[in-house]
């Protein structure tokens, strides 16, 4: 079965609103809920128990220039083995002096299970994106991700991850963020370098481009990853001042 979900995002009066919020088949979403600082926030899930094998999920994404818009999921979403592979596919364009925020749902993909999950993002000037997904796999389940963006036409960043589950229960995150603005990139970068740091349970990295900044990272379970997701965002959306910055990672929630 298939599904998909369309976002059009604008800023009207100082505030990011949704013009565009369809969806059919396996895909649904909340109405536009409102956040700090005039943006918008929406949140998906998925029609049933799950993900099955051969299903395929796609999402177009627009923010328009001065709207802000976040993407999070209602709840983890399982995926179940079946004759072929399920698919989950993004596409996103975000204007200049706009912001994307996807932190997307915790994938459980289940023993045997196959899924394939691609996301393209296309920036233009100083528009801002941050693109997150965390999986847990099950044994013998196979997961396929692909993720690029551009900035004004210019390929950024292209990440591939294939990965075989081993039964352990171990999860990986990865976060993507893109933005033209080196100093924000460098700023970000070291705070969460910071963050990376402490919680032993978590094991990550950074990896840089010239235009993306990329973390990963592995811990026995998605619990601890969620929190440092949450925080990544957090500090991602206080980067206009420093000092918010600094006090979110020194009193996290």
């Amino acid at each position: 079965m298939d599904g998909h979900l369309g976002l059009v995002c604008i800023n009207r009066d100082g505030r990011s609103r949704l013009t565009t919020l369809c969806f059919d088949g396996l895909a649904r979403a909340s109405r536009a809920l409102r956040e700090p600082r005039g943006a918008a926030r929406v949140v998906t899930a998925t029609l049933g128990p799950g993900l099955l094998g051969g299903d395929a999920v796609t999402r177009d994404t627009v923010v328009a220039s001065g709207a802000t818009l976040v993407v999070a999921a209602q709840m983890a979403t399982p995926v179940f083995a079946g004759n072929a592979p399920s698919r989950s596919d993004a596409r996103s364009r975000v204007a200049a002096g706009a912001e994307l925020y996807v932190t997307g749902e915790v994938l459980l993909l289940a023993p045997r299970s196959a899924h394939e999950v691609s996301a393209a993002f296309d920036v233009s000037g100083d528009g801002f994106a941050v693109h997150a997904e965390i999986v847990v796999l099950g044994a013998g389940a196979r997961l396929r991700s692909r993720t690029s963006a551009r900035i004004d036409g210019r390929l950024v960043v292209r990440d591939a991850c294939d990965l075989d589950g081993d039964g352990s229960g171990r999860a990986l995150l990865t976060a993507i963020v893109v933005s033209a603005d080196s100093q924000r990139r460098a700023c970000l970068a070291a705070l969460l370098q910071g963050l990376l740091g402490e919680d032993p349970a978590i094991r990550g990295g950074l990896g840089a481009t010239d235009g993306a900044t990329i973390v990963r990272a592995q811990a026995p379970g998605a619990w601890p990853l969620q929190r440092l997701l949450d925080r990544i965002v957090a500090l991602a959306r206080a980067h206009e001042r420093e000092r918010e910055a600094t006090m979110l990672l020194a009193h996290p929630a």
